[in-house]
This record gives C-alpha cells, structure tokens and sequence, in this order.
C-alpha cells in the first residue's frame, strides 16, 4: 500500500498535559497502530455551523409541536429521541472526518487510504492485523474489514439496517449494534438498536433485546460481552451478557464506551462524574470499581495497548467537544501526556 504522510497530522512529540511530568520517550511505547478519524482545524468552524443550524432546526420543528408531557424514555417515542439525538451526535463526528493510522514509536501518520471520506475505525482483531470500520460507502451505514497484510477490504454485513458500531470476538465471530424498526410491546419497545452477533460461516443472531444497546466489546479470554445500554431511567449503563447464552444483562457501572483490557481482567469506559467524564475500570463481575487518575478535563473514548500498559483516549475541556486532544495514560494512572496534533483526533481504536 502505497501511504503518504500527513504533513498537518504528523505527531510533533509527546508534552506533558495538565501542569508537568517526568520525562516521557515516544519509543518506550507499542508499536501498535492507532486508527482514528480526524479533522483539520480550518474545518472545526465549518462544521459546528453546520450543526448549529441541524440544532436551530429541530428546535424550530419542536416549537410547532402541542404541548406534551416528556416521554418515557423507553416508550417508542422516547427510544425514537434518542435514537436522532445519537445520529446527530454520529453525523457531528464523522462529518468531514478522514481517517488515518499513527504508530507512537516513531511519530508516524499515515494515510489510511483504504478508507472513504467519513468512514471510522470501530475496532482491531486482537493480533492486531486486521480492522473494523464503518463506512456508508454502500448507502447505509456497514460493516467492513481492512486486512493489513493483503490490502483488501471486505464488506461483513449487508441489510437495510443501519450499523452503528462494531467488535471482533476471540474466535472469528464479529458483533455489531444495528438499528431494527420500533414497535410498542408491553411496558415499552420491541426493536431498537440491538446487538448482533454471527460466528464464521453462521447467520447473525440477535443477543439483547433492546431498545438502545451500542458499543459491544467482546472479552478475549471468555464468552462474555460488554456493551452500553440504555437504563430504565434513560442514563447509559455498562452491562454484560454470555453471547451464548443470552441472559439478563448484567449492571456493572454508568457509563459509555467499555473496552477490555487484553488479559480481560478489566473493563475499561468513560463514565459521567461531577467534574465531567472521566476514564474508570471495572472487573467483569462488577467488582474494583474505580477511576483511573489522571488529569484532562474531559476524557472519552479509551483505548487500551495490547500489552495492558497504558490508556489511550481523546480529551477536550468543557463546552469546546471539537476542540479535542489525544491523551495518554498508564494504565495504573498517573500524570497524561499528550500527543500534539495540528489537527483534532476524533474516533479512536488501539
């Protein structure tokens, strides 16, 4: 694959964030690429007009509307909002977003030049040579797979429903969270967005019921599957089920985004705290719950190295969400260090 670098991305050297540290070597880290999405500078104002007006419309649409009593946030109506406040969340990340691989190491960004203008990295197998991404370069958004080694690109699922995020599992299975049309059922929804799992060779099975479950990380080590859903009180929880055997989900903690760490001793996600969203670990039975110390204002989306060491996610201060910056972390908590881009790192996979 022929790459060119990114002259405004490329990695200018690793600073201390949040008032100092001790000295940091970029070589002292995995030589793992990072996948992630991206905007230019120039393009922030662009799109936040663009965003301002979509948020100017709805409020236009929704002063017209009767009165009415909020809804149950998980009655039809209620899914239905919050399905669009995530799409518009979905459509103010990836617009004008480009994609790209950087190694740490040696300060190297690539191009990823298999990807489409607004496709994003979902996740990485766990040798780390293939790639999960979406891309809505068939019409809605898919599913699609990179193979570092042979430059190919494959299309893993197919359908009318729209595909939101993504994982491998540890034995050639591959999960993903869809959205199925909304019917009422007894004490809220049927459908929604679920998450589906198919094994190789196999069909795809539908694994929770619903009606807002995103974000499936799969153990490595176990049949287990983390995912956010949606609480009975409309906040977003961290739950997990037995793929095999799907059960009641089990609560863990509030919170978005959990990743396994590569032993699958901890799950790692961003929870909401009254000094905004920070970066927490808890085992998969629930226990340790606690937050892994650092110092950046707003910290969402980990990722976590393939040897365990450190937490990788994007950061921004209040009320600035496209102002981001990418961090680093041990992963036993201390001082961050940021890796300084001319541009702004959005969706992240390690």
């Amino acid at each position: 694959m022929n790459r060119v670098p990114f002259g405004a991305l490329a990695l200018l050297g690793l600073a201390c964030a949040g008032g100092g540290g001790t000295s940091f070597r970029p070589e002292s880290l995995p030589a793992d690429p990072v996948a992630l999405t991206y905007r230019k500078t120039e393009d922030i104002e662009k799109v936040q007009k663009q965003l301002d007006a979509r948020a100017q419309e709805r409020a236009r649409e929704k002063a017209k509307e009767v009165q009415r009593a909020r809804p149950a946030p998980n009655s039809v109506e209620g899914v239905r909002e919050a399905f669009e406040a995530r799409a518009m969340e979905a459509a103010g990340t990836d617009l004008m977003a480009r994609m790209a691989l950087h190694t740490l190491p040696d300060e190297r960004t690539v191009d990823a030049d298999f990807a489409a203008k607004g496709d994003h990295p979902v996740g990485w197998s766990l040798d780390h040579q293939r790639l999960l991404f979406l891309s809505e370069r068939v019409g809605d958004a898919q599913l699609f797979e990179w193979n570092r080694q042979t430059d190919a690109v494959t299309q893993l699922t197919h359908g009318e429903d729209t595909v939101l995020d993504g994982c491998y599992g540890p034995n050639g299975q591959v999960a993903w969270a869809a959205g199925t049309p909304l019917q009422p059922a007894p004490g809220g929804t049927s459908g929604g967005i679920r998450i589906f799992v198919r094994a190789p060779g196999g069909s795809p099975a539908a694994v929770t019921q619903g009606p807002l479950d995103v974000a499936p990380a799969w153990s490595p080590v176990e049949s287990l599957l983390a995912y956010q859903s949606r609480g009975k009180s409309g906040i977003d929880e961290i739950v997990t089920i037995d793929p095999a055997a799907p059960g009641t989900p089990r609560y863990l903690a509030n919170g978005r985004s959990p990743v396994f760490t590569p032993d699958g001793n901890w799950i790692v996600y961003s929870a909401r705290t009254p000094k905004g969203w920070k970066i927490f670990r808890v085992r998969p039975d629930g226990s340790g719950k606690q937050y892994i110390a650092g110092g950046a204002t707003q910290e969402t989306e980990p990722g976590v190295s393939r040897d365990g060491k450190w937490v990788l996610f994007t950061s921004y201060y209040e009320g600035t969400p496209y102002e981001t910056e990418l961090m680093i972390r041990p992963f036993a908590g201390g001082k961050d260090r940021k890796l300084d881009f001319d541009d702004k790192p959005q969706r992240t996979t390690w």
